[in-house]
């Protein structure tokens, strides 16, 4: 999941032959529009029982404790981006200085190291690559935009659904991005940076939405969620 910060885009770039610089540039604007969108939607109707204790909210402290929750993961993208340290050295300082701040024993971090450590864990991450690889090897990713092209789509559905279908069954961003770009370049003799754009964020709503996807899973082990009741509050929020 991690690597998302590092090995994806360049991956997309070197694929498309398209500037790094300039494919995080265009990408930002689209991250942008989905990190407001999505704060947007999901704090609709929600409810803050700390807020209606104290009779009215603190814009103040709300804006503290929003960018308190968002400092250790934009501190990891400085220091892979900007300061170019290894992503598993970053993820690590900021996991200590997580530790520290919420001040730690030994039992609780015993307990942390352990839960990532798990054996539910591996055999989660080692199902879901498993997975990708037969996808790959049996020729089904190749078979489908082979189909596609048979049956004369244009090239803009197939720009959108190819990645899309990949995504969600495989519920990795890599995957769809090795599999569905070279195939898609392919087709369409060349890819611009609109293209790969437009192929890209329809690859990521694949995996967003994917049951496979391993932040999800996790996510929803944690929570001990309901998975059908999260996926028809996902889908009609």
């Amino acid at each position: 999941m991690g690597a998302n910060f590092t090995s994806l885009p360049r991956l997309a770039s070197a694929l498309s032959s398209i500037e790094l610089r300039t494919f995080i540039l265009y990408n930002s604007l689209v991250s942008i529009f989905m990190l407001i969108g999505g704060f947007s939607l999901s704090m609709r109707r929600l409810d803050n029982p700390k807020t209606e204790r104290q009779g009215q909210s603190n814009l103040k402290s709300q804006l503290l404790a929003l960018f308190q929750s968002f400092l250790p993961i934009t501190a990891i993208l400085i220091m892979v981006i900007i300061l170019n340290i290894e992503l598993s050295y970053a993820l690590a300082l900021s996991v200590l200085i997580l530790f520290l701040k919420y001040n730690y024993n030994k039992e609780k971090i015993y307990g942390a190291i352990k839960y990532g450590f798990s054996k539910e864990v591996f055999v989660l991450i080692l199902g879901i690559m498993f997975f990708k690889v037969i996808l790959e090897d049996s020729g089904a990713v190749s078979s489908l935009s082979q189909y596609f092209n048979q049956q004369g789509l244009p090239l803009f559905p197939i720009l959108i659904i190819i990645p899309f279908i990949i995504g969600l069954l495989t519920g990795i961003t890599v995957a769809y991005v090795g599999s569905a770009f070279p195939l898609l370049i392919s087709l369409a003799g060349g890819i611009s940076l609109n293209q790969m754009l437009l192929a890209f964020i329809a690859g990521y709503a694949g995996v967003m939405l994917s049951p496979v996807y391993l932040c999800l899973i996790l996510t929803r082990e944690y929570f001990k969620a309901d998975i059908s009741r999260f996926y028809r509050k996902y889908l009609y929020q």
